[in-house]
Formats: C-alpha cells, sequence, structure tokens
C-alpha cells in the first residue's frame, strides 16, 4: 500500500477498562510517521510497532516555561 493512501485506512483498537472500541485514521495515531520510518505498513503492524494507545504526556514543565498554571 503506497503512503498516499494512508489517510483512507481507519484502525480499530479496543479500550481495556471500558471494553469501547475506537476508530481513528491511520495518520493520526499517536507516533505514525515515527512508525512508518520503520519500514511497510504490513511490516509495521505485523511486528506490532503500530501504537493502539495515545501516549500520556506530562506537559508540566513545557507549562511552567510558558508560565501556565
Amino acid at each position: 500500500m503506497a503512503g498516499s493512501e494512508h489517510p483512507g485506512v481507519v484502525v480499530c483498537d479496543r479500550d481495556r477498562d471500558s471494553g469501547s472500541s475506537r476508530l481513528q485514521r491511520l495518520t493520526d495515531v499517536d507516533g505514525y510517521a515515527t512508525v512508518m520510518a520503520e519500514g511497510r505498513l504490513g511490516d509495521v503492524v505485523t511486528r506490532g510497532l503500530l501504537p493502539t494507545r495515545r501516549e500520556e504526556r506530562d506537559y508540566t514543565e513545557f507549562d511552567r516555561l510558558l508560565g501556565i498554571d
């Protein structure tokens, strides 16, 4: 699959806590560009590199630098 076709791919994952499913575009998956640098889509998925959950990020220090409390 060509990279130009990736925006048309929808990824489904399940939240383990709530049991609900979530659909999102492949290109909206957190870390998409970094993971796709590892190879073709099929290879990335087969190797389990495609993240399915959005990482929780701590913006505390960034907010502090901007003066946001």
